[in-house]
């Protein structure tokens, strides 16, 4: 049962990390709080996929090439 779980909350945190990225992307800017979630999925969660990762690093090199900005 154990396992069932782990995979139910790794579907999860997938469809959250796209339902963040594909907000972002469609705004065109993303929230500190946003900014906050992402680097702490990246550097913190061991179960992140190579996509996942591709997604969130999309994302932060768009905010450090000003292709996306902050907004509060």
């Amino acid at each position: 049962m154990q396992k069932k779980s782990s995979r139910n909350s790794k579907q999860s945190s997938q469809q959250s990390i796209e339902e963040i990225v594909d907000r972002i992307l469609a705004n065109g800017y993303l929230s500190p709080l946003e900014h906050l979630e992402l680097t702490t999925i990246f550097l913190s969660d061991f179960s992140v996929t190579d996509r996942e990762r591709r997604q969130i690093n999309f994302i932060l090199d768009g905010l450090q090439m000003g292709r996306l900005k902050f907004k509060d």
